[in-house]
């Protein structure tokens, strides 16, 4: 016959038991996956496809899920009301390593945080190009929380974060 505990002490032991379970500490969130993170923020299905006809998304998520990266990603989302306002055919016309240079030149290969832009030195380096070759430049500049960026073709605003880790940061950009 099993010896049953005392009500009092099963209660202590059950309370115990669930305090030692709430102080573990949460289980691996999983590997980023920046194609889950745009289909979440829902308005960037166009530059999505784009990322992953090229293989980008699988590359970014290579990037940010390698332990050894540690500098993190920065990602410029234009949402799809700006490719609809290309002329049509526009993204069809590019060859595939012209659309790997237009996805890569929406990467920093570094996490900057809003607050960081104030201070970077101009122009930037985006993954498609060497800034001191002056190939692909990018230039920001600021005015209070303002984050403004111009290009040779574009003129563009961070409208706002829609993601942040603190290794990826992706910014919703309007033009």
């Amino acid at each position: 016959m099993k010896k049953l505990l005392p009500i009092p002490s099963f209660l202590a032991f059950l309370c115990s038991f669930v305090s030692a379970l709430s102080t573990q500490p949460p289980g691996p969130a999983g590997p980023t996956n920046i194609t889950v993170i745009l289909v979440k923020a829902d308005q960037f299905t166009t530059f999505n496809k784009l990322l992953k006809s090229v293989q980008q998304s699988d590359q970014i998520n290579n990037q940010l899920n390698n332990s050894n990266q540690g500098q993190g990603l920065t990602l410029f989302t234009p949402p799809d009301n700006a490719f609809a306002n290309l002329k049509p055919g526009t993204l069809n016309s590019l060859s595939d390593q012209q659309k790997v240079q237009l996805v890569q030149f929406h990467v920093l290969p570094n996490f900057v945080s809003m607050s960081q832009f104030h201070s970077v030195s101009n122009p930037l380096r985006t993954q498609a190009g060497n800034s001191n070759a002056r190939q692909f430049p990018l230039n920001v500049t600021t005015s209070g929380s303002q984050v403004n960026f111009t290009t040779s073709v574009v003129d563009a605003v961070v409208a706002n974060t829609n993601y942040t880790d603190g290794q990826l940061v992706v910014y919703h950009v309007t033009s």
